[in-house]
């Protein structure tokens, strides 16, 4: 039992000189190690960047059949003609749709407050103080997939968006709230046009949310038509504001469970008994095109990214160590003379090269982090860049810098291998008479 005591001392005796020895030459050769802590970096921040993607590129296919918007709307032929909700609720059988976002657009007055005001390519004088009060609104559900937010037209920059049951609630244009002074949580009082003999009826509502942004307008020569005096509300609201006898819509969204699948689910809605001499489809699958596109080209780069580094940093490392052991031929020399074998000269090169490499981890995990951010900021358009940056943050970012140090440690065990190879077919008497 002794001897054997005496063995797993001396072999951890041996461990601790080995990690002694390594860490006394590195901070002697500290401008020679620095070069190489450098190129460690480098290409550690390089491969968590390229595996931090390919986990990105892995979980984009499957959130972009989940969220990115891919939709159709019946809509009338007419413009904003309403029609009855009915019709669309045939569509909404059809196995594949998804939800169903009724929507009907109105222009409504603004009480006590001012519409905001600008230059329209249309004039008129027909129109009364009435049309120089309106508002466009729109009653609808889920602002948030709406496609004026979802296309980028629109952004919330203040409170939330409207839920499916936000009864007296509703969403203003950052500019109204400016000309007004309003802010998240005022109210503010609407009213219909009075129609007829008809009298117009008022309504309060909360704001709960401010959005920024211009979308493309259409001009008739009130006020309603600038993207500045749209507003958001609930659909249920429609009824009381504006009151409408029956459920009518002059538009109705349907979600698609599979994006891929919506050319074969536009021709099954096309076959149904519908007025289609008054009602059209419109599709609206310019998310999840344009986010399907980019998470291919993803893909793409960050394997052609991922082959250049390997060759590119393998050669860097490779023609680094070759240099670093030449100049340490005379200490390699020396220690075989002595009687260290080849294998405890080589795993003191290697340890010595672990622990710079060890010193790059953290700089390059914040490093590869913020570059990482900045590529896919770019490399992603406005439509889908939040759902991208949003699947950065979910991605473990433990895993994909623990199998980008793995891969380091590989090339750093083949590289080293390479360039010591030359040495170890030398005899200790050869690599003498060379120092001689």
């Amino acid at each position: 039992k002794r001897p054997h005591c005496i063995a797993v001392d001396l072999e951890m005796e041996g461990k601790i000189m080995l990690l002694q020895q390594a860490i006394a030459y590195i901070s002697r050769k500290r401008t020679r190690n620095l070069v190489l802590f450098l190129i460690l970096l480098l290409i550690l921040s390089c491969l968590y960047f390229c595996f931090s993607l390919m986990q990105v590129g892995e979980r984009l296919e499957d959130h972009i059949k989940q969220s990115a918007g891919t939709s159709f709307a019946l809509t009338s032929k007419q413009g904003a003609t309403p029609f009855a909700l009915k019709e669309a609720k045939k569509v909404q059988q059809l196995a594949g749709v998804g939800a169903m976002v009724p929507q009907y657009e109105s222009p409504v007055r603004i009480l006590g407050k001012e519409a905001v005001t600008g230059q329209q390519s249309v004039e008129r004088d027909d129109l009364g103080q009435e049309a120089k009060q309106a508002l466009g609104a729109v009653f609808t559900q889920k602002t948030d997939q709406h496609l004026d937010f979802r296309s980028g037209s629109f952004q919330l920059v203040q409170g939330k968006h409207l839920s499916d049951k936000a009864r007296g609630q509703i969403l203003i244009h950052q500019e109204l709230a400016k000309k007004n002074k309003l802010k998240v949580g005022d109210s503010l009082t609407l009213s219909s046009f009075q129609m007829g003999e008809t009298p117009a009826k008022e309504q309060i509502f909360k704001i709960v949310g401010i959005f920024s942004g211009k979308k493309q307008e259409k001009f008739t020569g009130m006020t309603s038509d600038l993207s500045e005096n749209q507003v958001y509300l609930s659909y249920e609201d429609a009824t009381k504001l504006l009151g409408l006898g029956q459920q009518e819509v002059t538009q109705v969204t349907f979600g698609v469970k599979d994006p891929e699948k919506i050319d074969a689910l536009l021709k099954q809605v096309k076959s149904l008994d519908l007025d289609w001499q008054s009602l059209r489809v419109v599709e609206d699958r310019k998310a999840f095109d344009q986010m399907k596109e980019s998470s291919q080209t993803l893909e793409g780069l960050v394997r052609i990214m991922m082959i250049v580094l390997l060759v590119t940093g393998a050669g860097a490392l490779s023609l680094l160590l070759s240099l670093w052991t030449r100049e340490r031929i005379h200490e390699i020399g020396v220690l075989l003379s002595i009687g260290k074998s080849k294998g405890r000269i080589f795993r003191q090169f290697l340890l010595e090269v672990v622990l710079v490499s060890l010193l790059a981890v953290i700089p390059a995990f914040l490093f590869g982090r913020m570059v990482s951010h900045r590529f896919l900021e770019q490399f992603v358009g406005q439509t889908g860049q939040q759902q991208t940056l949003d699947l950065l943050n979910q991605v473990p970012q433990g895993l994909s810098l623990g199998i980008a140090y793995a891969s380091l440690l590989c090339l750093i065990l083949l590289s080293l291998g390479v360039t010591t190879s030359m040495i170890w077919r030398k005899t200790p008497k050869e690599i003498l008479t060379k120092m001689s």
